[in-house]
Parts: structure tokens; C-alpha cells; sequence
């Protein structure tokens, strides 16, 4: 199975998902697993979408001669504790809790970076106007209690953490 996809098979696939009205977030070659994952911004992805998303990418990928080898497709949403990979993300969850790894220097004078774990409210994101994958993130941490503002570059993973 290849490990990646051409651009133009990852766009026929976004084209799919949005005809069920969803988006692609993510695609993910791990093994002989491809995993397709589908966000909605006007609610949540349903099994219906997942199965139509399922049969016509299984279809597509049949025609495009994917692969020569056994692989296991898998369609899903990104859950309640997704990932934030994309600057739209930060601010379509502003005012959520979520886990961030991020590494800076450690002081100003000390150029040692450092990483570092926290779990915060999102208090805002502003975006970098000229391109999309910088910006600046506003988190407001409990414990200990700080504001942090974090490049978009320096953040390693975040996700969101689930609250009820």
C-alpha cells in the first residue's frame, strides 16, 4: 500500500466528503490502514455520512488502482477529544478546555527549550493574516493559575478535553 496520497486523490476524497456536507480533516496511513477522518461544522458526522463516505472512497480508490494489497478503510469523526491541528479549529472552539504540548526557551536569556504539558481554556485566537498556519493562541490555565499566549509553530498537539 503507498504511504501517501497524491494531492489529487486527497482532493477527490474531500470533494466526497463534501457532498455529504462534510469536510476532510484528516487522512492517515498507518500500517494497512487508511483512516479518513470527517468533520461537520453544522453538527455532528452521523454513520450515515461515514458509511456514503465509506462506499464511495472504497469505489474511488477501486478505480484509481489504490493499491495491490489487502488494506482496511476506516471512516470516522475526529470524537469528543479531537485533535486541533488547523488554525480554524482554534478559533471554531474558542472558549473550550484542551490539552496542549507546546515547547519555548525556557527564559528570554536561556535559548534551552523546554516542554511543557497544560490544560486550558481557549480564550481566543488570532490569526496571522498572512498565512494561515501562523497565529497566536490565547489559553487561560487553572493550575497553575497563568495565561499563556503560544505560537502556532510551537505547538507540538493539542486536543480538545472532554467536559460534562
Amino acid at each position: 500500500m503507498r504511504q501517501n496520497l497524491p494531492d489529487s486523490l486527497r482532493d477527490e476524497i474531500g470533494g466526497i466528503a463534501g457532498s455529504v456536507g462534510c469536510e476532510l480533516f484528516q487522512i492517515e496511513i498507518k500500517g494497512s490502514t487508511l483512516r479518513i477522518v470527517l468533520d461537520c461544522e453544522d453538527g455532528p458526522v452521523t454513520h450515515d455520512h461515514c458509511s456514503t463516505v465509506s462506499r464511495q472512497v472504497s469505489a474511488l480508490l477501486d478505480v484509481e488502482d489504490f493499491s495491490t494489497a489487502k488494506y482496511v478503510l476506516e471512516v470516522s469523526s475526529p470524537g469528543l477529544d479531537r485533535p486541533l491541528l488547523a488554525s480554524r479549529d482554534w478559533k471554531r472552539f474558542t472558549g473550550r478546555l484542551a490539552k496542549v504540548t507546546f515547547t519555548r526557551p525556557k527564559s528570554d536569556d536561556d535559548s534551552t527549550p523546554v516542554k511543557r504539558t497544560v490544560v486550558g481554556r481557549i480564550d481566543a485566537f488570532s490569526p496571522n493574516s498572512n498565512n494561515p498556519h501562523l497565529g497566536i493562541v490565547h489559553l487561560e490555565v487553572a493550575s497553575p493559575q497563568e495565561s499563556l499566549e503560544l505560537r502556532l509553530e510551537d505547538i507540538s498537539r493539542a486536543k480538545l478535553e472532554v467536559e460534562l
